[in-house]
């Protein structure tokens, strides 16, 4: 189970739990900074985490090993004034990123190494406030 961290200290990151048969569930380590702010949310695409980090307009890139743990891949910038508010993965392939500062819906492409392409652009009314794919 991975889960964004939006306060650690003066940043933001996720972390990693193991679960087991009764549910519980198990650190997999300390939680990873991204050096971000404000990593409010989190999606799962081709063994990467991501966290859209409202804070500061970008998305962080953890890569997740076979034991769980994460480390921090990488960011990247949409812009300053992005403020992403939600995002899902899709098709185990590509990423959707809800920019709601800038009312659009960014489609990237998720490559072998974790790293982002974008691909999409599409408009949408202002309020829109969250994203589902599967």
């Amino acid at each position: 189970v991975l889960f964004s961290d939006a306060a650690l200290g003066t940043q933001s990151g996720a972390s990693s739990y193991d679960v087991n048969s009764r549910g519980d569930l198990t650190a997999n380590g300390p939680a990873v900074s991204s050096g971000q702010a404000a990593a409010c949310w989190l999606a799962a695409v081709k063994g990467y985490a991501y966290t859209d980090n409202a804070g500061s307009g970008s998305i962080g890139r953890f890569a997740v090993a076979a034991s769980g743990a994460l480390t921090l891949t990488g960011t990247t910038d949409i812009s300053p004034t992005a403020h992403p508010l939600d995002m899902a993965g899709a098709a185990d392939r590509y990423l959707y990123v809800l920019a709601n500062g800038l009312n659009e819906i960014i489609g990237y492409r998720v490559a072998s190494d974790g790293g982002l392409t974008q691909v999409t652009t599409v408009p949408v009314p202002t309020g829109v406030a969250g994203v589902g794919a599967n």
